[in-house]
């Protein structure tokens, strides 16, 4: 990895936290991955969101791993729903690992040869958080079968 690279990381990393500073967030950081981690109290399920700076790729990368594990039964159904939600977001996804029976929300931006401004780094954020609250809840309720397929769109 180059010294440029790690140097345009590091650069952004400290702009992501400052921006987030702004708005008076609240967050850790994992400097030496260039990862800030934020947690989020949605209307009925907190949330964890992390932000990380990727040298190697150039790319800022969001993920949050909803806190449940998919049942077995429900493998199924969960996967579809995932697919049928990401046809509703404009920006992200989420995705289902089948083996370890989790659902997350991701989505990543270029860095390579940008100057990135507080807006981007709040829209990377706001994005995923409306995802997550937006669909968390009805992710929960198939899992647990208080919800049917039809009745997640």
């Amino acid at each position: 990895m180059n010294a440029s690279a790690i140097m345009q990381a590091h650069r952004i990393f400290k702009s992501m936290c400052t921006a987030f500073d702004k708005r008076e967030l609240k967050y850790q950081t994992e400097t030496e991955s260039f990862t800030v981690k934020l947690q989020f109290s949605g209307e009925d399920i907190s949330f964890d969101i992390s932000l990380s700076v990727i040298p190697e790729t150039q790319l800022i990368t969001v993920n949050s791993k909803l806190p449940f594990a998919v049942s077995a039964e429900k493998i199924e159904e969960i996967s579809l729903a995932t697919s049928m939600a990401n046809c509703e977001i404009a920006f992200g996804n989420f995705d289902f690992n089948y083996r370890q029976r989790e659902v997350s929300f991701r989505s990543c931006m270029s860095i390579e040869e940008c100057i990135i401004g507080d807006g981007c780094f709040n829209y990377l954020l706001d994005s995923a958080c409306f995802a997550v609250e937006r669909y968390n809840d009805k992710f929960v309720g198939l899992n647990l079968g208080f919800i049917s397929l039809e009745e997640f769109v």
